[in-house]
């Protein structure tokens, strides 16, 4: 996941989009037919568009060079520039569910009919869409009562915020970020969905077992996320963030920042322990979807690597591949990789070591659950408590001067929240770490000009104490990651997040 930012609760309000389930697809599939010429192989996914009860942007603090790069043509303007484009990204480029009603209806008609099992994934399909269709009303439901409890307890509390207030949203407005939300959801399931049926990479191994830790003491954790909405949206009304309990010159000053308006930023056990619950309910349960995006570029480098296909590198136990996840938060991506590659050389670095035990907790739980795929003296995973800008010293000592010891380096989810020097030297760890010819990806919140429908709203999510994140959505990462030596190589999209890749040259 990401150094600062491991999940991906970016674009979305707090509670924006969770309020419908399951029942809304059979009358959202009365909608006016969609035209053949619409009806696109699965690329659709829609970012978490800024509702219509949100805040006004205000200005927010972010570095000098985060200023400059507002000066700079659209991100994803330039990136057409640099990268081969996969068809999803024109899809995204102009798709907004509010207006594109036939898209809307063809998105619910799939949906429905890989639930009957007659469509074009057939069986696994069908499972695919059942389980996540089932995680979506889940987490809509969790998010929509966080918000309303929030507005419950604000309304029996007899003083008025000392900041700015948030105008509470109407049951007509609650309704439409509802349905956005519900299309956000069905197109990334569909991208995704697609890929899992065609065998490109494993069914989501989460929901194959009723033994996967997120299914245990579900109250429990939907308890601590009532009690962590309240407080969020209780600071964000305020624009008053919760003061860090820990102090020291250990950690770099943006760390210290409480992003989101959430407890104890990335420092304690509860932030840990509440973040994957959070983030899938602000994203009513697409978020493992989006994040998926990080393995195609993994798995097909791999396979060219070995000169064969990538259901033989799955299993390959003579020569794994390293693989290196920058920032990887509470590791549950990291699982997913594992379960593609699960004779892989594993290794994680994040800052905070509250998510280092949860990501360490995350893997045993695959480890034991999948341990039919563990080839005995399988490396397993290995976690560094460090910054991603700069390599760890158990590291630097096996790279030597030249590095080069992995075959794929990926962060998710953590750039917008890094100013630009720090994702500078995030950049040059990547290329220090990859072998000459290795693939970087990076995974992260759209951009200027990915989604030109919500270039007007999108900076707003810099109003959640996000003090970087208007500076990220202006910044050309292709010529960042040139800057540092690499080369261009695919972009893709789903819904709010954007896919990059690059490769380290091989001279």
């Amino acid at each position: 996941m990401s150094l600062l930012l491991r999940g991906g609760n970016k674009l979305l309000a707090p509670g924006a989009g969770g309020v419908l389930g399951l029942p809304c697809l059979a009358s959202l599939s009365r909608l006016p037919a969609a035209p053949s010429a619409l009806v696109r192989p699965l690329s659709t996914p829609a970012a978490s568009q800024a509702s219509s009860f949100d805040a006004p942007s205000s200005s927010s603090s972010s570095s000098s060079s985060d200023a400059q790069a507002a000066d700079c043509p659209a991100p994803g303007v330039r990136d057409a520039e640099r990268f081969r484009l996969t068809p999803s990204t024109e899809f995204w480029r102009t798709w907004d569910p509010r207006q594109d009603v036939p898209s809307a209806r063809a998105l619910v008609a799939h949906a429905l009919t890989e639930l009957t099992g007659a469509g074009e994934g057939g069986r696994t399909s069908q499972r695919y869409f059942a389980s996540h269709l089932l995680r979506t009303s889940a987490f809509a439901s969790l998010g929509a009562a966080g918000f309303l409890t929030h507005a419950a307890t604000s309304a029996m509390r007899m003083t008025t915020p000392a900041g700015p207030t948030i105008a509470q949203p109407t049951p007509a407005a609650l309704a439409d970020a509802g349905y956005r939300a519900l299309l956000e959801a069905l197109a990334a399931y569909r991208q995704d969905g697609r890929r899992v049926a065609a065998g490109e990479y494993a069914f989501p191994w989460d929901m194959e077992s009723s033994r996967h830790p997120q299914y245990r003491g579900v109250l429990r954790k939907a308890a601590r996320f009532m009690f962590e909405a309240t407080q969020t949206l209780r600071r964000r009304r305020a624009a008053e963030p919760d003061n860090l309990w820990v102090r020291g010159s250990v950690y770099p000053e943006y760390y210290k920042n409480t992003y989101h308006y959430q407890t104890d930023g990335w420092l304690s056990t509860h932030s840990s322990e509440v973040y994957e619950t959070s983030t899938e309910s602000l994203f009513v349960g697409r978020q493992d979807a989006m994040q998926r995006l990080v393995l195609p570029p993994l798995m097909d480098h791999l396979a060219n690597v070995a000169g064969r296909g990538a259901s033989d590198v799955q299993q390959d136990q003579h020569s794994p591949p390293r693989v290196l996840e920058l920032a990887c938060g509470t590791g549950r991506l990291g699982t997913f990789v594992r379960d593609n590659l699960p004779y892989a050389e594993y290794h994680a670095v994040d800052l905070s070591p509250f998510y280092l035990e949860r990501a360490r907790s995350n893997h045993r739980a695959w480890e034991k659950l999948r341990g039919a795929k563990l080839a005995r003296g399988a490396a397993g995973a290995h976690f560094y408590h460090d910054s991603i800008e700069r390599v760890p010293d158990e590291l630097a000592r096996v790279l030597g001067d030249d590095g080069g010891w992995f075959d794929a380096v990926y962060c998710v989810y953590t750039f917008h929240e890094l100013p630009m020097e720090a994702r500078e030297a995030a950049v040059r760890t990547m290329f220090q770490a990859l072998k000459p010819g290795g693939v970087a990806v990076l995974v992260d919140s759209i951009q200027l000009g990915d989604r030109e429908p919500l270039d007007r709203s999108i900076g707003r999510f810099g109003d959640f104490n996000e003090p970087h994140y208007r500076g990220y959505i202006s910044t050309d990462l292709g010529a960042l990651f040139e800057r540092a030596g690499f080369a261009c190589v695919e972009k893709e999209m789903n819904s709010s997040s954007k896919r990059l890749s690059f490769m380290k040259p091989t001279t």
